[in-house]
């Protein structure tokens, strides 16, 4: 074992919008991408605008009156996890904590 734990460590950097663009080229890829659940969609853009707007997790959970670790379950769905979706409650604290209102629209599929 070598004495510097970091040593030899590279980080790989990841730009999450070039990787989906990338990966969007693949037709089948491309159709499941665009079936994703509602609730993943709906984190995201959340997500997207929690960063675009400076504001932090602590912060969200301060106004959520929750904990860091709970703001940071339900952005997990963002990313992909999906083994515990928020409840519709906390996606509505979640959206006012950050001036939103959450809005559940249905879409005709053809």
């Amino acid at each position: 074992m070598r004495g510097n734990k970091t040593e030899g460590f590279k980080p790989v950097p990841h730009n999450r919008n070039a990787m989906l663009a990338g990966a969007m080229k693949n037709a089948a890829f491309a159709k499941i991408w665009n079936e994703t659940d509602p609730e993943i969609s709906a984190l995201d853009v959340v997500l997207r605008a929690r960063k675009k707007a400076g504001v932090t997790q602590q912060e969200i959970a301060r106004k959520m009156h929750t904990s860091q670790a709970a703001v940071a379950r339900i952005e997990k769905l963002a990313a992909g996890d999906t083994k515990t979706l928020p409840s519709m409650t906390s996606l509505k604290r979640y959206a006012a904590a950050l001036g939103f209102r959450l809005k559940i629209d249905f879409e005709f599929i053809k």
